[in-house]
């Protein structure tokens, strides 16, 4: 048999898929039911069951029903395909030649509203919508007068007045004589696909808007202010008016960020107790979630939730803010648009994205910030509980070893290095706090060394200039010298000498010269009344003519100015004498005795 001029029909019409069953009457075949789909592989085993069941029922129906009133009677009879049909997902009904409905199945009612009861008996146009013209009905008639199926697409009304759209097959029914005896519809609902199209193209807009701010939004000076500016940037998405950035601090919880919200219990930068970190934690782990403020649950009752609902949010999301693996924060936003609700279940992905943006934006601000905070924390304890203490190292005089002075140091009670603890100081502000500290139990401390001898305090150049240092000067029962370190940039050579200057029985030392910033350049600028020679320059000196050399330049200007040296570092007897016969006053170092508690001096 030659198909070609069905299929090339076929395709005409836009079919892709087909199904022929043979109708048999009494046993004779008698002719087949074509059933044609627009999609491939429309016809599944439970359709095809369906179809032939029909089929049998029709050539039953041809063999002993005359009239309309006999179809109507089979049907009723055909308890297996009522079942089939009654529970197919399709809207199925079936009209006499009039158009009057004989059956509909219970899709017909959950798509239009219309209780069975109201539709048998009725016509087809209780469906109608009003917005299909004269041609589109003519154009249906002329197929099934023709003896053809129909397909298309109706705009139908619901009962309760909305619009929806169905894809329809109608076929006629031709008994022997060629008349219409009945007319099978079979109808699809669109609404959801066309729902889900919706949702996608919905989806690939959000996801362009937020791939758009990702590129934009750029990090502040501080992480409070990047997280200002990633509230005040998402407020641009049309499903977010209202956004917080909550930052965990440990067991509490600080808003860093917010926008489109102004609460008196939301102060930014200040901890938020209305919050249990916790509970809201412990939920968002897994990801973004949401509440609905119109509804009750677990967390509608909470403060923060409260809070929210006062400011005409309708629905809140949670996200987490994420960096390197671990949960940071929450990015809480809301909508005040009760149709965009609707929509926050399908956008928790959407919501992610942006917990994980912002995480990703402020997470390293946030870290450094979480560090200086703690670094904060921890120099502020030092400082309170005196978790430090003083140790003195003797200065002696190189022609007989008499002890005419000690340099204060200071030891940490937890063991690390005092570079370590200074620096640590100065990346939060607090070195000069903290040197004042040491400064002042190193003077307290002095007054069981030696009488006679004088002590000297290790300052910074800003903490030199500070209004402390006359207080702690001032408390000492003895001289006291001003070491300014070459480890330390000087941009203020005059306001020191001043400061100096001004300072009842105080000197000025350079401390570490030969091994600083500007070597010469400081003790030029200075002025001072010592110079204390680096560990460097000292270290092998009795075998190393170079480093003769330049000391021996430093005690030609020493002596030109009036400036005493102290060779620091000093461990042998041989550097000893050799800084004794170069001319060098004074030495200190471990050779000399090692830095020790007052008392063990006296």
């Amino acid at each position: 048999v030659d198909f070609h001029p069905w299929s090339k029909a076929a395709a005409e019409h836009g079919f892709r898929s087909s199904i022929v069953i043979p109708v048999f009457v009494d046993g004779v075949l008698d002719g087949a039911f074509s059933v044609y789909a627009t999609d491939s592989g429309a016809f599944d085993d439970v359709t095809i069951a369906t179809l032939e069941d029909l089929t049998l029922q029709v050539g039953i129906g041809l063999q002993r029903l005359a009239e309309q009133d006999h179809l109507a009677r089979a049907l009723h009879e055909s308890n297996l395909l009522r079942t089939a049909i009654d529970q197919a997902a399709e809207t199925v009904f079936i009209t006499d030649a009039a158009s009057r409905i004989l059956y509909a199945n219970p899709a017909t009612t959950a798509t239009s509203g219309y209780p069975i009861d109201e539709l048998i008996g009725a016509t087809p146009s209780i469906f109608e919508s009003g917005l299909h013209d004269d041609a589109f009905f003519r154009n249906l008639w002329a197929s099934l007068e023709r003896g053809e199926s129909w397909h298309g697409i109706f705009t139908n009304r619901h009962r309760n007045g909305e619009l929806y759209d169905e894809e329809a097959t109608i076929s006629p029914v031709v008994g022997a004589t060629d008349e219409v005896m009945a007319y099978v519809a079979v109808k699809r609902d669109l609404s959801i696909e066309r729902q889900l199209e919706a949702h996608v193209s919905r989806g690939n807009r959000d996801a362009h808007d937020i791939a758009s701010l990702m590129r934009e939004v750029r990090p502040h000076g501080t992480f409070e202010a990047t997280a200002s500016g990633f509230c005040e940037a998402v407020l641009r998405l049309d499903f977010i008016d209202a956004a917080v950035i909550f930052a965990l601090r440990g067991d509490e919880v600080a808003i860093i960020g917010s926008a489109g919200v102004t609460l008196t219990e939301l102060q930014t930068g200040q901890l938020v107790d209305i919050v249990r970190p916790t509970a809201f934690l412990n939920r968002s782990v897994d990801g973004a979630w949401w509440v609905d403020l119109a509804d009750s649950g677990p967390f509608s009752d909470e403060p923060l939730v409260r809070a929210i609902r006062s400011t005409g949010v309708e629905a809140v999301t949670f996200a987490p803010v994420r960096w390197n693996g671990h949960v940071i924060g929450l990015l809480a936003t809301g909508t005040r648009d009760r149709a965009t609700v609707a929509f926050t279940a399908l956008r928790l992905p959407l919501y992610d994205e942006l917990g994980s943006f912002a995480g990703g934006l402020i997470g390293a601000q946030a870290e450094t910030a979480q560090h200086l905070e703690a670094t904060t924390s921890t120099i502020r304890a030092i400082i309170a509980e005196r978790a430090f203490h003083p140790v003195f190292q003797p200065v002696v005089a190189l022609n007989d070893g008499a002890v005419v002075g000690f340099e204060a140091l200071t030891r940490f009670d937890d063991g690390r290095p005092p570079d370590e603890h200074f620096a640590m100081a100065a990346s939060v502000a607090m070195g000069v706090e903290l040197e004042e500290a040491c400064a002042a139990s190193a003077i307290t401390e002095a007054s069981r060394l030696p009488a006679g001898t004088w002590v000297s305090l290790n300052f910074s150049p800003r903490a030199a200039v500070g209004a402390a240092v006359h207080a702690i000067i001032a408390a000492a029962d003895r001289n006291v010298a001003i070491e300014i370190t070459e480890h330390a940039r000087i941009d203020n050579f005059d306001e020191i000498r001043e400061a100096v200057a001004s300072l009842a029985d105080c000197r000025l030392f350079v401390d570490d010269a030969g091994a600083g910033y500007a070597g010469l350049h400081h003790i030029l600028e200075l002025r001072p009344d010592v110079v204390k020679l680096d560990i460097s320059l000292v270290r092998d000196i009795d075998c190393d003519p170079a480093r003769q050399a330049l000391v021996s330049g430093m005690l030609y200007f020493a002596n030109l100015t009036g400036t005493q040296l102290i060779g620091e570092g000093v461990e042998t007897p041989a550097e000893a004498e050799t800084l004794r016969k170069l001319g060098v006053q004074f030495g200190q170092g471990y050779l000399f005795g090692r830095p020790a508690r007052a008392e063990d001096f006296a």
